[in-house]
């Protein structure tokens, strides 16, 4: 989904696939732009409580895009709505 919305995975890129804790040193590391969530997990709310998403320049600069959770990535139709969600919220200007 975030290949599709031009951007660039930086989990991906690490070779790490499904779900899975994130390794917190190479998360810092990382240092992504933009953290891209489920809308319906709550992380608004639990991710500046957690390290090392709290020191995350993307949170404390509100660069949180929350996709709401029946368009993320599954079995349906629905995932083209969240490539377009997600690629909205990454670059704006070109809806503009």
């Amino acid at each position: 989904m975030i290949r599709h919305s031009g951007a660039i995975n930086v989990v991906a890129e690490a070779g790490l696939r499904g779900h899975q804790p994130l390794p917190s040193e190479q998360l810092l590391r990382w240092s992504p732009d933009v953290l891209v969530g489920d809308r319906d997990a709550d992380l608004e709310q639990i991710l500046p409580q957690k390290p090392p998403y709290k020191s995350l320049p993307a949170l404390r600069y509100g660069r949180l895009v929350l996709i709401p959770h029946p368009l993320l990535p599954n079995t349906t139709h629905m995932p083209v709505e969240g490539y377009e969600w997600l690629t909205k919220a990454l670059h704006p200007e070109r809806f503009k």
